[in-house]
């Protein structure tokens, strides 16, 4: 994992156990600020808050942990909350688990190594191929269901996360029909810098659920998903390339197919990072979910670590999100986690 993800650990480090009889108990709180031009002639430059998260686990006796991640955010103008992770897991030896509750998807890099805390993640925002659903991004970023995982198995330090769930269109208390999604993600560990991987994923969408675009969903749509990634971390460079191939069938007209991808690079000078990232889907001309139309994002950006508890971020992008005009936009980001 890049650098970031070392910073949390060392963040867990630091934080006093509490100890409930037989189990541990450690509480996380993580924030961000903004400062930001604006990105649309709707919009204007403003301060903003960005994301409050508070994530709790637990150690329970019996081999059992609990995570809990409950996040903060505005909806128009107003503060909500999302329990964005609940997960219950059992581990009877180090390298295989049992999970059950809301997992984000395993699938591709991004969605995994970096949650909801903006301290950990590289750059500002995630890319458009991986933001949330909330946000309006495009993928199932979370499910519920139930998920095993490997870790560090053979010599070539194999991993895999295979997820049972709820399919697209449920609520987080019910499944909308029978049908269940279906994820496998393997990778390789194959140096201590390098990680390479890929993952699949079936799912069904039924008659009558709202689409993307605004509409609903006439008849059944069968999602296939395959993806593949490699994580670079140096101790200078950082490197992340992926992509995603979303596949659409039903019954009216051909298959059609969905491009994303994926890129970033960073160079790490002390504690500064200056970086570049790139990101773009590419959906075809007629889709019964996704709104047809190209979004692309590539910026520049600099990360200044000011401990493993705190992070200055400045990105400058150029976009153009379904099929607006290009634009220009900068934006400062302060996070903090304690």
């Amino acid at each position: 994992m890049i650098r970031p993800v070392s910073r949390l650990s060392a963040l867990l480090l630091t934080v006093t156990a509490c100890p409930l009889g037989a189990q541990q108990l450690h509480l996380h709180n993580f924030a961000d600020l903004r400062f930001q031009t604006a990105a649309t002639d709707a919009d204007h430059a403003s301060f903003t808050l960005g994301q409050y998260d508070m994530h709790v686990t637990a150690q329970l006796p019996n081999h059992v942990s609990f995570l809990s991640e409950v996040v903060f955010e505005s909806a128009d103008g107003e503060f909500g909350v999302d329990v964005e992770r609940l997960i219950a897991t059992w581990t009877p030896n180090p390298r295989l688990s049992l999970a059950i509750g809301k997992h984000h998807t395993p699938f591709g890099y991004w969605n995994n190594a970096f949650h909801h805390g903006e301290l950990i993640q590289p750059t500002i925002d995630r890319p458009l191929l991986y933001d949330f659903e909330d946000d309006g991004g495009p993928l199932p970023i979370h499910t519920v269901g139930l998920q095993a995982s490997g870790r560090d198995l053979t010599s070539l330090h194999l991993g895999f996360d295979a997820l049972l769930g709820n399919g697209i269109g449920s609520d987080p208390t019910q499944d909308n029909d029978d049908h269940k999604s279906a994820t496998l993600s393997l990778y390789s560990q194959l140096t201590s810098r390098l990680r390479v991987g890929g993952s699949a994923h079936l799912d069904r969408v039924s008659a009558g659920v709202p689409n993307l675009a605004g509409g609903t969903v006439t008849v059944p749509i069968d999602v296939r998903m395959l993806g593949g990634y490699l994580a670079f971390t140096g101790s200078s460079l950082e490197l992340i390339g992926e992509f995603q191939w979303i596949q659409h069938d039903d019954d009216t007209s051909p298959a059609r197919t969905t491009w994303g991808y994926v890129g970033y690079a960073g160079y790490r000078l002390g504690n500064v990072v200056p970086y570049v990232r790139y990101d773009r889907i590419d959906y075809p001309t007629s889709d019964p979910w996704f709104v047809p139309l190209d979004w692309w994002s590539g910026g520049v950006g600099l990360r200044y670590d000011l401990g493993a508890n705190a992070v200055v971020k400045l990105e400058g992008r150029r976009s153009s999100l379904q099929g607006d005009k290009e634009r220009n936009q900068f934006v400062a980001q302060f996070a903090v986690g304690f």
